[in-house]
């Protein structure tokens, strides 16, 4: 786990993954994509996957299309196995586009 994962996770905090698809490279990513390919889903499927999978994590895909919704929500019948998961991990970033005003 990341350190900052990490800190959120022990300070009971959660992470919020607005918009996680276009704004992550997701589309066109060809990791994504060979690893969806297994499960009959596509990168975007894959990458939501991956989100879903952590705690402390919400995930909040953007979509404007009722497909690209149903594309979405069909995430929940397949698991990435460990190896799958840390080989998007040790590709994944890690970026602030909006910061929260805390204190």
């Amino acid at each position: 786990m990341r350190p900052s994962r990490r800190l959120w996770s022990h300070r009971s905090t959660l992470l919020t993954a607005y918009s996680t698809l276009a704004n992550s490279g997701a589309i066109d990513n060809e990791l994504l994509a060979e690893i969806g390919r297994r499960y009959d889903k596509t990168g975007p499927q894959t990458a939501l996957r991956w989100t879903i999978h952590h705690e402390n994590v919400v995930t909040i895909p953007m979509s404007t299309t009722p497909a690209h919704i149903a594309e979405n929500i069909d995430v929940f019948d397949f698991r990435l196995t460990g190896p799958e998961h840390d080989r998007i991990a040790d590709r994944s970033t890690l970026r602030t586009v909006a910061a929260a005003r805390l204190g």
